[in-house]
């Protein structure tokens, strides 16, 4: 499968949640990512269908939230996934990516990523 990408639409009624689903189903052992950006709070946990283990990896704050979340070897076919935050938000969104398996080999002069 090659990479995809899903972007919710930006949620202005108050939640403490969002979900967003791939497009396609995942292929095993792809690298999933959730980056979720909202206002007022931090995210607490991010789930999915799926029952993969997500693990925070940064967060950035300057006129809001943005955190990213990472599952690093995900489970295949057709996922959602979810943010929760700490409280209910107002402003928020999640995108959901999934990247295929890099390969990296060495080559004579140094190394190339295929």
């Amino acid at each position: 499968m090659p990479n995809q990408y899903a972007v919710s639409a930006l949620l202005a009624t108050p939640a403490s949640s969002i979900g967003q689903a791939y497009g396609s189903p995942n292929d095993p052992g792809n690298l999933l990512v959730a980056m979720v950006s909202m206002s007022g709070s931090n995210v607490q946990a991010v789930t999915d269908t799926a029952g993969n283990v997500w693990t925070p990896v940064m967060q950035s704050q300057t006129d809001g939230t943005v955190e990213v979340w990472t599952c690093a070897s995900g489970v295949g076919g057709a996922n959602t996934v979810t943010a929760t935050f700490s409280m209910s938000v107002a402003s928020r969104r999640l995108t959901v990516v999934e990247l295929g398996t890099v390969t990296v080999a060495p080559q004579a002069g140094g190394w190339t990523g295929y």
